[in-house]
């Protein structure tokens, strides 16, 4: 792993120290120094959420202390509060980042190692959507149809099924063709289930693995509704299929969500998308919202 190194010279008493009431855990090169950290991470951060870690260190006999940093590449160092951040990427997810930090006082110096655990966070719902123009996508029906969507992305609401999931439903009658949204190759199809149920787990559905990895979940169709198999290959805007009202379901619609990679289906794994035909009102971050109507074009 590449790392970055920083020094910086801090006076004691210039700065006011942050006790953490010891180190938890910390690797110190000491056990008894003339030097000691008087602050620790946490040992465990979200992988889309920024890590921040501001430490501080003093001089048992009150001299000026130096700091060397070492970091991963993907964060960075404020010499100025003292402070390593920064994002870790979806790659690092279930991994440990490490650094190090070492204090000296030209004399005496001690180190604080620090291993970081990255886990699955929830999705940032406040995410840009990205410009509509340049989607990937188009909606998934045909040429000048209008659905409204019942439910969009991130409802607030944690009764509402969309509660931290970035996914689409669009209302629309048993029965209308739905289109592939982007190009992919089909793997998986279910389509025995009856409409009407309302029991979950018995949702007809077609999933499209992308060329880059990920997936489309078009889901809720009707009763021997698929018209794609396993292992075919289509384009965008192609025929998949017919809308239904399989499942658990409250009235016929389309369920679709983009998962970032082939399982696990989980909503922490769903992206943000728009489309690039889509007619219909945005939000702030170029999202669709919830009681929108749009339009093919």
């Amino acid at each position: 792993m590449k790392l970055q190194k920083y020094y910086a010279l801090i006076l004691i008493g210039i700065f006011p120290f942050l006790s953490c009431g010891g180190d938890d855990g910390a690797s110190d090169d000491q056990a008894d120094p003339a030097i000691q950290f008087t602050s620790t991470p946490s040992l465990q951060s979200d992988h889309n959420r920024t890590f921040s870690y501001t430490f501080s260190a003093q001089s048992n006999e009150g001299l000026p202390l130096s700091y060397e940093v070492n970091i991963p590449s993907f964060m960075s160092y404020n010499e100025d509060t003292r402070t390593i951040s920064g994002v870790p990427d979806w790659p690092r997810l279930n991994s440990d980042i490490t650094f190090s930090i070492t204090a000296s006082d030209g004399t005496n110096s001690v180190t604080q190692r620090k291993s970081v655990q990255i886990v699955l966070g929830e999705i940032l719902c406040n995410s840009d959507f990205g410009e509509p123009s340049e989607s990937l996508y188009i909606l998934p029906f045909e040429s000048g149809e209008s659905f409204e969507l019942s439910q969009s992305n991130c409802p607030s609401n944690p009764n509402w099924g969309h509660h931290n999931w970035f996914a689409l439903d669009f209302d629309m009658p048993i029965g209308t063709p739905l289109l592939a949204s982007r190009a992919g190759t089909v793997i998986a199809v279910r389509e025995n289930q009856r409409d009407g149920t309302r029991v979950c787990g018995e949702e007809n559905y077609v999933f499209i693995l992308h060329d880059d990895g990920s997936v489309a979940s078009y889901v809720h169709l009707t009763q021997a509704g698929a018209e794609v198999n396993v292992d075919q290959r289509v384009e965008q805007g192609d025929l998949i299929g017919y809308s239904g009202d399989s499942g658990c379901s409250i009235g016929p619609h389309l369920h679709l969500a983009i998962f970032r990679q082939r399982g696990p289906y989980d909503r922490q794994y769903t992206l943000p998308i728009n489309f690039s035909n889509a007619t219909g009102p945005l939000n702030n971050a170029n999202g669709l919202v919830q009681d929108g109507v749009y339009t093919a074009n």
